[in-house]
């Protein structure tokens, strides 16, 4: 901010209202010390606007697609693995509503992001008993079976892959309250859970 030779774009929130401008600066700058100190509370500042409006804006779409879903899955899990997930979509999006005012509250924090990873947890659960079940399915399937007993088998598979997706929906949305409840701004660090995510996106495409 309002160093020499910056470049000015403007800067637009999630849902793409102007905010201000914002000046860039380059990557090959040299930067005193006090200009390194600012330049990186600016950087803290942009990933709380970003955690705080861009995320908040995809997580509470995410979370409203999957609470219009769990109506249509009733007729095949548990109710006990049902009621659960019901809970745990519940209490997600309670975190990610009071998500500006969390942030706030370091001591009350650590206690929600417990809550985030709880809910990870559950869903990473979730996505493997689905694909041990749709294991069993085709485990138990035979050549000789009946027309009525291959549909009923395809549309088990169906439907578990279907809550297999909601569940990796859950758990990367879990994530990403998480990131930011914690405010995690590293590189380093945000690759890591990245990579935990791409992983778990794969197991999905996998099965």
């Amino acid at each position: 901010h309002k160093t020499p030779g910056a470049f000015s774009p403007n800067t637009y929130d999630a849902n793409n209202h102007f905010l201000r401008p914002a000046e860039l600066i380059p990557n090959d700058a040299t930067l005193s010390i006090s200009q390194a100190e600012q330049l990186v509370a600016n950087a803290f500042n942009a990933a709380s606007l970003v955690t705080g409006q861009y995320f908040m804006a995809q997580i509470s779409s995410s979370l409203n697609t999957l609470k219009t879903s769990v109506s249509g899955i009733s007729d095949y899990i548990e109710d006990e693995k049902l009621s659960k997930f019901q809970s745990y979509l519940n209490k997600l999006e309670s975190i990610a509503r009071r998500l500006p005012f969390l942030r706030n509250n370091p001591m009350g924090t650590m206690n929600y992001v417990q809550d985030a990873e709880e809910i990870e947890r559950f869903a990473d659960e979730l996505m493997d008993f689905c694909e041990r079940r749709i294991e069993r399915i085709e485990k138990d399937a035979r050549l000789s079976d009946g027309e009525d007993t291959i549909d009923k088998n395809a549309n088990d598979i169906l439907k578990y892959l279907l809550l297999s997706y909601q569940s990796l929906l859950m758990f990367c949305e879990g994530t990403n309250v998480a990131i930011c409840l914690e405010g995690i701004t590293d590189a380093n660090h945000l690759q890591v859970i990245y990579d935990g995510l791409e992983k778990k996106v794969q197991q999905y495409e996998d099965l």
